[in-house]
């Protein structure tokens, strides 16, 4: 029988042995298996993904997470980006008060594309057309995910302008 310290310490050497083989992962693979994963429906599956990623939660979003945050390590490595580097930056369902702190880990690259990228959607906005980008919005001017858009951009802004 083993005693729980050689037990935890197996375990932590599988994760670091898991961890240093992530780059040999594609994004495509990466994220192939964040949408696979989505659709798991029994333990064996999620648990399938999990072990691949060294994810140890079998919960659908924890599994998410490690595969987005793998994404970002391949992301900060890179010099130029797609929109599927800002889509997989997005899966994060980050809450507007906490956007900074997702951005403080990202690449000074990265974010410039991530404005860039939100700066064209603010533009093709309705109401930032025909009354600017800074006036203030009522409910009759633009919908709920405008705003939403609209607040991102600002935000984004904001950090590069620190």
């Amino acid at each position: 029988m083993k005693s729980i310290i050689n037990y935890i310490c197996e375990k932590l050497n599988k994760i670091n042995s898991k961890t240093a083989d992530f780059e040999e992962f594609t994004d495509e693979e990466l994220r192939k298996d964040y949408k696979e994963v989505w659709g798991a429906t029994t333990k064996k599956e999620k648990q399938e993904i999990g072990d691949k990623y060294g994810c140890t939660d079998i919960k659908i979003r924890s599994i998410q997470i490690a595969i987005l945050d793998i994404l970002r390590e391949h992301r900060n490595n890179k010099k130029e980006f797609t929109n599927n580097d800002v889509f997989d930056f997005i899966d994060y369902e980050i809450p507007e008060k906490q956007y900074e702190q997702y951005l403080d880990k990202e690449t000074t690259n990265f974010v410039e594309y991530l404005f860039g990228f939100y700066e064209k959607k603010v533009n093709k906005l309705r109401c930032v057309q025909k009354y600017g980008i800074n006036s203030t919005f009522n409910s009759y001017n633009s919908s709920i995910a405008d705003r939403h858009l609209i607040t991102i951009y600002r935000k984004i802004k904001k950090y590069l302008n620190k």
